[in-house]
């Protein structure tokens, strides 16, 4: 009643009891689904007034949130896990440089697969072979770097891995290979220059650096390969640490 979600048919004016219509039970009970959805309160009278299509273009964007809540949720549970297990020091003893950037959109053509850390070196370059070659049966050739999106899995040590290449517009999916939009937005980057193999060991220093500034993460974290990994000079860096991070 106070902020006018859900205003009673009548007040009695000497006890203040708020009386409501049996016609305003299908918005009470909206209201309450909605709110073990955990949709705002400040949200949920957009989607009584909205149209179907309305509703569903909110919840989408709720869902989106929560699903960026629950991945950043995952990397403190596995963060958590390395520090109780004794795979990691509660504060890493070494630093580690991070920049804020602004990174551009991202239009990823991928695949995902469920990774354990044993299986990341072989596998995502097979997942990034197989999407580079789905690109060419539709003539688009990757001009930028592959990429790869990490979210917690099911399990320590377990990742579902979104690894692909950067798609042109007129490229759609056709359910094999799946066309994830991740929106332009100021980002944690660290350049990484020696090998894949140390990326397991530096990538929960950098997890652990993020949060130490305060930095509060938007999306998934995503590793972008050097884009051909078999020619490294010197000072060019062989990965980039790419963490989505709210203003």
């Amino acid at each position: 009643d106070e902020i006018g979600l859900l205003r009673p048919n009548r007040v009695d004016d000497s006890t203040g009891y708020r009386y409501y219509a049996l016609s305003q039970l299908h918005d009470a009970r909206s209201i309450r689904r909605l709110r073990d959805l955990e949709v705002p309160l400040g949200e949920i009278g957009n989607v009584l007034e909205a149209d179907e299509q309305g509703v569903r273009a909110i919840l989408r964007a709720h869902r989106e949130r929560m699903s960026t809540a629950a991945a950043e949720a995952g990397w403190i549970l596995t963060e958590l896990d390395m520090v109780i297990d004794g795979r990691e020091a509660l504060v890493p003893a070494a630093d580690i440089e991070i920049d804020l950037q602004d990174i551009p959109e991202l239009r990823l053509a991928a695949v995902m697969r469920h990774l354990h850390d044993d299986e990341v070196p072989t596998e995502i370059p097979r997942m990034l072979a197989a999407v580079e070659s789905w690109l060419a049966e539709r003539s688009a050739t990757p001009t930028e770097a592959p990429v790869a999106v990490f979210r917690s899995g099911d399990a320590p040590g377990w990742h579902f891995v979104e690894a692909g290449w950067q798609a042109p517009p007129d490229v759609q999916s056709d359910g094999a290979v799946g066309i994830h939009v991740y929106p332009a937005s100021r980002a944690a980057v660290h350049e990484h220059h020696g090998p894949y193999s140390e990326l397991p060991d530096v990538s929960p220093t950098f997890i652990a650096a993020v949060a130490e500034r305060g930095l509060k993460p938007s999306h998934a974290i995503r590793v972008v390969y050097s884009r051909f990994v078999g020619e490294h000079s010197p000072g060019v860096p062989r990965a980039r640490l790419v963490w989505p991070v709210q203003e």
